[in-house]
């Protein structure tokens, strides 16, 4: 899975800052062509554990409505190659995993990022992805389970604050019970936001828990142990800032600028959710549309960070030796790393997109060795291995 002697030359010639040739230029420009306009073309990051299916992703065919899997370059070329969803097991021969997965998918229609990361702890639970991935996925469940709570009770702290009922009994519950908010504090807050908001207290109620329910793989700001989607883009800074120091030449200046164009428009769209529900009140009185458009917001945030917890394990895996660095799992990383879809970003960020796409296209195929056309099968281990980390954040 080495790159061969002309690539490498032309990486090295770039990562020594010489320009690239005439034909890279071209390839450049061009290569962008080919990228998604939209998240829903891009496809949910599937954790498949057979090597050929690495990093792939599936989404669902506008004009058959039937689901299909992208694999980047399977047969050794640049394209993006495109596999029926219910046809993938005759075309590769798949793990015990992967089949239980790809089930689960079907069934409960986990096309989303969201969908997609619960599908997969539930499937990985079961053991057939290896003992690692099992213990990660019930930590995460657990997790999941925690944000909820915690989201819920900081729901309901910014609401006793802005109705100014903030008791010393209600204080203490909630310091005791922290995490496991009971529906005697839920009713007693409701009550009282009810007469604030002019609703009822069973309409309040009900929608506060679906308001915290949604506000779950997010969280609140300033909230010491934040959603999934928050402590996401905290490792994608990080990799950013990582990849930078690292110097490792143009190659690693266009995966850290596609990182930060990234992280600069999640936090936008975490702004914008955060000041949408600074102000309760207004958000229950249009309440239909406000949570339509939140749902929204949080479902695009999601898109929008989906696969990069998987590039961060790459790196982290490339630089475990910094005086050795695996170009390996950089080949792989320039592969499979989550461009912005075209109708997704603004038009200064494109040339980013661009400059990416073509530089990506230059890599050899996924998992393949250049020498022998052989799929190393070493590999499954670590992609194992790999699933297990991400899923414990």
């Amino acid at each position: 899975m080495t790159v061969p002697a002309m690539l490498r030359s032309r990486l090295k010639d770039q990562e020594q800052g010489r320009p690239p040739s005439g034909g890279d230029s071209q390839t450049l420009r061009l290569a962008y062509d080919y990228a998604p306009s939209t998240f829903d073309e891009r496809g949910a990051t599937v954790p498949f554990t057979t090597p050929e299916l690495a990093f792939s992703r599936v989404r669902r065919d506008s004009r058959s409505n039937h689901l299909e899997v992208l694999v980047m370059g399977f047969s050794g070329g640049r394209s993006i190659y495109v596999f029926p969803w219910e046809g993938l097991a005759s075309v590769l021969r798949l793990t015990l995993h992967d089949r239980a997965l790809q089930a689960e998918i079907s069934q409960a229609d986990a096309i989303t990022p969201m969908r997609m990361r619960l599908a997969a702890h539930r499937v990985a639970k079961t053991g057939l992805a290896g003992a690692e991935a099992a213990a990660a996925a019930s930590l995460a469940m657990e997790r999941i389970a925690r944000d909820e709570e915690l989201t819920r009770e900081a729901m309901l702290r910014r609401i006793i604050r802005l109705t100014g009922v903030l008791d010393r009994t209600t204080e203490d519950l909630m310091r005791r019970f922290r995490g496991r908010v009971g529906e005697s504090i839920i009713a007693q807050v409701s009550d009282v936001f009810a007469n604030l908001s002019g609703q009822s207290p069973e309409l309040c109620r009900s929608r506060l828990l679906e308001l915290s329910d949604t506000m779950g793989p997010l969280g609140f700001p300033d909230e010491e142990d934040s959603g999934y989607l928050r402590r996401a883009l905290r490792q994608l800074d990080e990799l950013r800032t990582s990849i930078s120091a690292a110097n490792i030449g143009a190659t690693g200046h266009l995966i850290a600028e596609t990182a930060g164009v990234t992280a600069r428009m999640a936090k936008r769209m975490i702004g914008e959710i955060d000041r949408d529900i600074r102000s309760l009140p207004a958000f229950f009185a249009n309440w239909e549309i406000n949570i339509a458009c939140l749902r929204h917001a949080m479902d695009r945030l999601a898109w929008l960070l989906d696969g990069w917890l998987d590039v961060c394990e790459l790196w982290q895996a490339a630089m475990a030796d910094r005086h050795n660095i695996d170009h390996r799992r950089i080949a792989e990383i320039m592969r499979v790393i989550p461009l912005v879809p075209k109708g997704e970003c603004e038009t200064a960020v494109r040339a980013t997109m661009d400059n990416f796409s073509g530089i990506r296209h230059r890599i050899v195929q996924q998992l393949q060795d250049w020498r022998t056309g052989e799929v190393d099968y070493e590999i499954a281990g670590r992609i194992e291995a790999i699933k297990a980390r991400t899923a414990a954040l």
